[in-house]
């Protein structure tokens, strides 16, 4: 558009010229006289005729110079924007390959060189949404590591508070059964039996003193000790290749499989303690249909006695 313009300014300005040549020429090479009203006709006709081409040169030269302020802004606004991008824009590839591409750019057009670069911007935006994938990728794989990690600590969280004493609130070491049912470190119940003839936990009556000894949760705690001492020595090598295992969430199935454990050859070590369970005497077990409100201390003895092998 802006050759046209110009252009059409060159083809004004031409036939100007070739009209005050003409008019020039046509004023010298008369030999005769003609009539003043015809040669006043044909002074105003050149006059307006020359008007007219200088009319049409102001109105090209007004619109060739509009649209080169419209190419000054554009350029202006194209340099602004490659000044912001992040990254500069590079058409041709470094050494001799490039020469020859950046002299077939050098021809190009303004709006040429514009859709190169707006291609080159698709582009990079394209690179840009591929990489934001790939982050996004990284990123759920390191969320879904963490939330599994946090599902591993609340269920450690779950399996150890059956670890302990309902009477001490801390981790059982020789965990003992009652008649009620729950599971005691030994020395409390022991005390608690030797003050009390009632659960710690409902406040029901026990039906006995048998204290026996849970080796299935205390195998199971062990496992557990020791699942978790493997852990740590595997994460402080080669983290994320930790072999989790099985969770030990659900108590009931452990107890059943725990039996199938090794007991630990310090086991006999660690307390001093062997099996041990309270046997009601002869005397006590006639003493069963008294009255409830009768002691238990006195009519049952307190556990320090184990069975006889015969």
């Amino acid at each position: 558009e802006h050759l046209a313009a110009e252009d059409e300014l060159d083809t004004a300005q031409t036939e100007l010229r070739k009209h005050k040549r003409h008019a020039q020429a046509s004023a010298l090479g008369r030999s005769r006289p003609v009539a003043a009203s015809a040669s006043s006709d044909a002074a105003a006709a050149a006059i307006v005729l020359e008007r007219q081409y200088e009319l049409r040169i102001s109105n090209a030269q007004k619109r060739a110079s509009m649209l080169s302020e419209q190419i000054r802004d554009a350029e202006r606004r194209l340099r602004e924007l490659e000044a912001a991008l992040p990254v500069v824009l590079d058409f041709g590839d470094e050494g001799e390959a490039s020469a020859e591409p950046r002299a077939g750019r050098d021809s190009l057009s303004n709006e040429e060189r514009l859709a190169l670069k707006l291609a080159t911007l698709q582009q990079f935006h394209e690179e840009m949404v591929v990489e934001v994938a790939e982050t996004q990728v990284e990123r759920d794989k390191i969320l879904r590591k963490v939330e599994k990690r946090k599902v591993e600590a609340a269920l450690r969280r779950h399996v150890e508070p059956d670890f302990m004493c309902p009477i001490l609130h801390e981790r059982m070491r020789v965990p003992v059964l009652a008649a009620d049912g729950f599971t005691y470190e030994r020395q409390a119940i022991e005390k608690w039996l030797s003050m009390h003839n009632t659960s710690p936990m409902t406040g029901a009556l026990l039906a006995h003193r048998y204290l026996t000894e849970n080796f299935a949760l205390r195998h199971l705690m062990d496992a557990y000790d020791e699942k978790l001492a493997s852990e740590k020595r595997l994460s402080g090598g080669k983290e994320g290749q930790v072999s989790r295992g099985k969770s030990l969430g659900r108590k009931g199935h452990d107890l059943e499989d725990v039996g199938e454990l090794e007991p630990l050859e310090d086991e006999a070590d660690e307390d001093g303690d062997e099996e041990e369970e309270e046997d009601w005497d002869d005397s006590d077990e006639e003493d069963e249909d008294l009255p409830v409100d009768v002691t238990f201390e006195e009519d049952m003895p307190i556990l320090s006695r184990q069975l006889d092998d015969g």
